[in-house]
């Protein structure tokens, strides 16, 4: 099994980044990033396999696509078929928009799974997967609907997604939240 991440951002933001090394770290670098443009090739080049191709032109078969607009959930099962998991690198946004079904579930002849009604970020998308393909459904997986970063000068940021609650603690993106402190006001995503 391999995850397979096809990038669908123009550039490589710092945000983006952290989110695909998190991805990276959690298939031990058995990962793919598809769709790639040039200028980040070496960075990505360094977390796993880069592919300039689309994932839905790539010769893959036993694939299954995580898309919020799926109409059934993921099951451990669906993950023990699968000779891949692909996941849009999309920066979320507030809702869910469709853009994984528009620009990678409608191209690819493969099942469709959604990740429950929580919206959740590349990573963390990537944690959820992870942990079915060892056997545990989502309702097993305790997420968060947001989580609040509160700032030293009483500002706080919400990030409006769901993150996983593993011993006690909410996993973040590693690096994520001092990133956030460091570009308080700046929106780099």
């Amino acid at each position: 099994m391999q995850c397979i991440i096809e990038n669908c951002e123009e550039g490589l933001s710092e945000w983006l980044y952290l989110e695909y090394r998190h991805a990276a770290q959690i298939w031990h670098g058995r990962i793919i990033f598809t769709n790639v443009k040039p200028e980040m090739e070496v960075k990505l080049g360094e977390l796993g396999e880069v592919r300039r191709e689309h994932v839905y032109e790539l010769k893959i078969e036993n694939a299954v696509v995580l898309d919020p607009l799926a109409p059934l959930p993921l099951t451990p099962e669906d993950m023990q078929k699968a000779n891949y998991v692909v996941i849009g690198g999309i920066l979320g946004d507030r809702e869910f928009t469709g853009k994984t079904k528009a620009w990678i579930t409608s191209k690819m002849q493969c099942v469709a799974r959604n990740l429950g009604k929580i919206q959740l970020s590349i990573d963390i998308a990537a944690y959820v997967a992870r942990e079915m393909l060892e056997g545990k459904t989502i309702s097993q997986i305790p997420l968060t609907s947001e989580v609040e970063i509160e700032h030293e000068d009483g500002h706080i940021t919400v990030l409006p997604y769901g993150y996983p609650i593993v011993n006690g603690r909410v996993l973040i993106t590693p690096g994520l939240i001092q990133y956030l402190k460091r570009n308080l006001g700046d929106d780099d995503a």
